[in-house]
Parts: C-alpha cells; structure tokens; sequence
C-alpha cells in the first residue's frame, strides 16, 4: 500500500516517488506520543480540500513532447471518491478512484486499449495543485508530463 508521495526537483524536473508503508510501529520507543506527527489522512475520512473542479495546465516533459506530446489545459473533478479527467488526456481514460492523504493524491487510469497514467499531485498552501502524469502506453512507450493549476470553483461537495 502506497503510504505517501514526496515530490523531488532535480534539474528543474519534477519527480514523484511513492513511500512504501511499513510495519515499523507508529512511535519510537523513546520518543513521547505528544510529540509524534499526526496519522495520514486517507480518501475515505478527509478527501474535502479536493473536492470539486481544477483547471489545469498540463506540459510534456522534453522527452515527450520530441515524441509528439503537446500541452493542453485540462479540468479535474473530484468527488469524495472519484476522479474524471476532462481534456485530451482524459478523454482516454474515463474517471477512476483516488487516494488522497493530506497534501497528497494519487490515481491510476488504466484502459486496455490506452495503456495506464498515473497522476500524483500535491495541494500546496497557496490552493495551487501541482503534479506529474506517468502515462505508459499500450505499445510500452512511456510519455511524463508535469501539471499545475487551480481550483475552478468555491470548493462545494456537489
């Protein structure tokens, strides 16, 4: 089970790595409880910073965009389950569950006949969604993409 997303910039590129969850227990022994950060929230007690509409801008890295990838805007909807992507990559993949844990989510679109993306992002302070589109295709060719936006609406659960 995925237990987090940390973003790293390297070379202006923005990267995603997913953080395994372990069995190692919640609080060291000599570390008092008080002081311990609190649990991750997950999709099911606290997706609400995300719910509703975002408007993206999604930007192929150089590698994809020489491979014929080009920048779209995109409308992200979230409900307190689902995520439905709306724009050229979206079009692909139809709406799909996802993982969110306080700034972070996650979601894997997977079509046979599209191959499968990954988008993991993060809610930053400002209200900025930021993030990173894996996209494998099905003939095994892979195209990443980054993606920035905000929130298109006032944040109501619809």
């Amino acid at each position: 089970m995925i237990r987090g997303i940390g973003f790293i910039v390297a070379s202006g590129i923005l990267a995603a790595a997913a953080v395994a969850e372990t069995d190692a227990p919640a609080t060291q022994p000599d570390t008092p409880a008080a002081t311990q950060p609190a649990p991750a929230t997950t999709q099911a007690d606290a997706p609400a910073p995300l719910i509703g509409q975002w408007q993206v801008h999604v930007v192929p890295t150089e590698a994809a965009a020489a491979a014929g990838a080009r920048a779209a805007d995109h409308l992200l909807t979230f409900d307190d389950q689902r995520l439905k992507v709306h724009g050229p990559l979206g079009s692909l993949f139809g709406s799909t569950l996802y993982e969110f844990r306080t700034p972070d989510f996650r979601a894997v679109f997977d079509r046979e006949d599209a191959g499968n993306a990954l988008w993991v992002g993060e809610l930053m302070s400002d209200g900025t969604l930021r993030g990173m589109i894996h996209w494998t295709r099905r003939d095994g060719s892979i195209q990443i993409y980054l993606f920035t936006g905000h929130r298109t609406d006032d944040g109501r659960q619809r």
